[in-house]
């Protein structure tokens, strides 16, 4: 059955992770109850499948409908869960030995912790040589546990620079290009002259620079890595020696300035992607699903000011990291 499952992800084509394990087929109907019930013993034997998904992928009805149409004996359940509960439904179901899901659809800083847990199966056999190598090298080793590929790529997770050119020519401040990348350095100068009360109130409405989510240690950690630092010590476990190191300490004060000495960032409790379709934030740190989000607001005529993306910021003298 596992190897049935096995060829169930390569013909979907897209991030999910293998369970150990798999529903198994209905058992069919006796064949002396008449040929009139062929059609439900064959529905009958089908394997079903179920894949525990992010609600907010579009599209994933149709490419469930495509795989089905062209493997008629699969039937593929899709169970979606809005992002802020796909984690928790993961930990529970699968610490639990739960029958279900078959496939999930897994953020890769917990692919880790999974592989750790024994919870996912190694998808290696999927892949000829020519097809691993085809993939992007990060990727896959994100996507790996112990020498195994255990969470099979789609997309990555690469930080942009999100602009809001309109707020950049009317503070006099030159557009960063597509492949200009700016260092932090130059984002705290130029935050600190885009942040602004425009209606003369005393409060802040226009902010100069935040990142999407303050609350994911993915989009911080390219900042302490850029000075040097490690995201956590060789064994994989440990943080001492390696939180409280220069680099950590370094970046997180150029954080903490942001909100409290320069304070051209937001309240952290912000929704800084909303705020930035208001026009109420010059620069933002954010992934690629960003751009299909604004480019398709406003029943598709997009966001109602220029805007444009650049590359992912580093500090000065640093590496540059995303």
């Amino acid at each position: 059955m596992k190897h049935r499952i096995r060829y169930v992800l390569l013909g979907l084509l897209l991030i999910t992770a293998l369970l150990a394990g798999c529903t198994a087929p209905v058992a069919p109907q006796p064949a002396d109850q008449g040929a009139g019930q062929a059609a439900d013993a064959a529905a009958a034997e089908k394997t079903k499948v179920t894949w525990l998904m992010l609600s907010e992928w579009p599209g994933t009805d149709d490419v469930a409908a495509d795989f089905m149409a062209d493997n008629p004996d699969i039937e593929l359940v899709l169970e979606k869960v809005p992002f802020n509960d796909l984690f928790q439904q993961i930990q529970i179901r699968l610490s639990s030995g739960s029958d279900t899901p078959d496939i999930v659809s897994v953020d890769v800083p917990l692919v880790a912790g999974y592989g750790v847990r024994n919870w996912l199966m190694p998808l290696d056999d999927l892949y000829s040589d020519a097809e691993k190598d085809d993939i992007l090298e990060a990727a896959y080793a994100a996507g790996s546990h112990n020498g195994n590929l255990i969470g099979a790529p789609q997309f990555t997770s690469t930080q942009l620079l999100f602009i809001n050119d309109d707020l950049f020519e009317q503070a006099g401040i030159p557009v960063p290009g597509p492949d200009d990348r700016l260092t932090y350095e130059q984002i705290a100068e130029m935050a600190q002259q885009l942040t602004q009360d425009s209606d003369g109130d005393g409060v802040t409405d226009i902010w100069g620079f935040s990142w999407e989510q303050t609350n994911r240690i993915y989009q911080l950690q390219p900042m302490q890595e850029s000075l040097g630092g490690q995201a956590i010590g060789d064994d994989g476990l440990t943080v001492e020696g390696v939180i409280n190191a220069q680099p950590w300490v370094d970046a997180y004060t150029y954080y903490s300035r942001a909100f409290n000495d320069w304070k051209f960032a937001p309240p952290s409790d912000s929704d800084e992607p909303e705020l930035f379709a208001q026009g109420k934030l010059a620069m933002m740190i954010a992934g690629p699903w960003q751009i299909q989000r604004y480019s398709t607001m406003n029943d598709g005529a997009g966001l109602e000011f220029n805007w444009s993306v650049s590359r992912h910021p580093y500090f000065e003298g640093g590496e540059i990291v995303t």
